[in-house]
């Protein structure tokens, strides 16, 4: 089996300023450094959008150098949070599909990755896979018959949490009707809902991992504000022989127990 990691959810804000009470920067330090240490054999890592919570070019700049030494080749995306042209302004030379959208292929032992490009051209926090996003994502499924793995910000499906089932894939039933026609595409991991969460849909499993910085509670009525503090998790996946399995590591929140 080989091992690949997801973060998602970041929300790097402006260097030198908090969000909700808490330092962003520090935490996906923290979450490298660990990951460097415990899992410096991953194949490769994929934080799935959200990079930051408003863009910051300056923030975008600091995730740049910090991944120039970090041992682990990682891909990213972005979320609804993001601008695709000043990601691009920031990372240059990154792949992007013939519509000028953040979306590319990869390989690992013989399985393809996609990463999906789910951001809303309007100011909006519901994602939308449109069109000539769509015709790539049939033109990549169509041309293989190898294991493949969705990435992608945005689910296309309720995890539970009222907030957040308003503000998922627009084009939810459209994108179903699509991967549900592959029977290859064998896992969806998706961020932008804060939380742990695993499900089927339309036969293929799907996770996600909580946010790098604030979480989403799964009762609203349970806090006070509309984010929470919960342990930031980063996942491990495993994958091999046509298995999969997904680990989640409160990296934050890993105490040795009283003897």
């Amino acid at each position: 089996m080989y091992k690949i990691i997801q973060i998602t959810d970041p929300h790097l804000s402006r260097p030198g300023q908090n969000l909700w009470s808490l330092n962003p920067f520090e935490r996906l330090e923290t979450a490298f450094k660990d990951i460097s240490t415990f899992h410096s054999d991953a194949e490769a890592c994929i934080i799935s959008g959200d990079l930051t919570d408003s863009a910051s070019p300056e923030a975008l700049r600091w995730l740049k150098d910090s991944l120039a030494g970090f041992p682990i080749p990682t891909h990213l995306m972005i979320g609804n949070h993001d601008v695709r042209s000043v990601f691009f302004d920031v990372f240059q030379t990154y792949p992007k599909d013939e519509n000028g959208f953040l979306q590319y292929a990869f390989e690992l032992a013989g399985d393809r990755f996609l990463c999906l490009d789910t951001k809303k051209d309007e100011p909006v926090s519901a994602g939308q896979y449109c069109g000539k996003r769509m015709s790539w994502l049939e033109n990549e499924l169509s041309k293989t018959h190898q294991d493949v793995y969705l990435f992608m910000h945005h689910p296309p499906f309720e995890v539970g949490v009222p907030y957040m089932d308003r503000i998922k894939l627009d084009e939810a039933e459209a994108f179903g009707r699509l991967v549900s026609n592959y029977k290859n595409v064998r896992h969806i991991f998706f961020g932008h809902v804060h939380r742990p969460v695993f499900l089927s849909w339309q036969g293929i499993t799907c996770s996600a991992c909580p946010g790098i910085n604030h979480q989403i509670p799964l009762v609203a009525e349970a806090v006070s504000t509309k984010c929470s503090v919960e342990p930031p998790m980063y996942a491990v996946i495993e994958i091999g022989h046509g298995n999969i399995r997904v680990n989640q590591d409160a990296f934050l929140d890993r105490y040795p127990t009283a003897r």
